[in-house]
């Protein structure tokens, strides 16, 4: 089952690419759409970082939520990463879409965008970025001698976007620091202390 499920994921990273950083605007029948026009009957955070209010989110009973954070990378794998930027919230009756955009708002270093079935949040000063590897164009890609899914999956880790996932809500988080950078998944929601 884990290696179908890495399979699975092996397909979807061929179209994670997201040049620019635009993300495309899902139409009205897509899991996203859906997903965005989702409603939270309460959300309420104290004193939390973004991504510990994306961690709540990614946890929230939304069908199709793919939901994934990217990190500011650190400079040295020693430091810590930076949690100064700490806020509450009381939200009630909003759709996902609208608490994005709170959270980005009250984070202003991040920014977000859907591509595909998954929402994105990255760092704001990556957009149209073209030396940053996550915004990197691949003409292709060829993966030969692949006996276990981790093998490709740390080769594309350092070639291309990771945005979609398996699982009926799977997340990620992409964090670390320069040359020191690793992904980690989960299959229904996301948790990160």
């Amino acid at each position: 089952m884990k290696i179908a499920s890495s399979v699975a994921l092996l397909l979807f990273l061929l179209a994670g690419s997201n040049k620019g950083r635009t993300g495309t605007v899902p139409t009205d029948d897509s899991p996203t759409a859906s997903a965005l026009s989702d409603k939270v009957a309460d959300f309420d955070i104290k004193e939390v970082t973004l991504v510990e209010a994306l961690s709540k989110l990614s946890l929230e009973p939304v069908a199709g939520l793919h939901l994934g954070i990217e990190e500011i990378i650190r400079d040295k794998g020693s430091e810590v990463a930076d949690r100064s930027v700490r806020f509450s919230l009381t939200l009630r009756d909003v759709n996902v879409r609208g608490i994005l955009d709170t959270l980005c708002k009250s984070d202003n270093r991040y920014t977000w965008s859907a591509d595909g079935s998954s929402v994105n949040v990255y760092p704001r000063e990556t957009i149209a970025n073209s030396s940053y590897v996550l915004n990197r164009e691949l003409d292709s890609i060829t993966l030969e001698n692949i006996s276990r899914p981790s093998d490709a999956l740390n080769t594309l880790t350092r070639l291309l976007r990771l945005s979609e996932h398996d699982g009926p809500r799977g997340g990620w988080i992409w964090s670390g620091s320069v040359g020191q950078r690793f992904f980690a998944y989960f299959e229904r929601g996301f948790q990160r202390g």
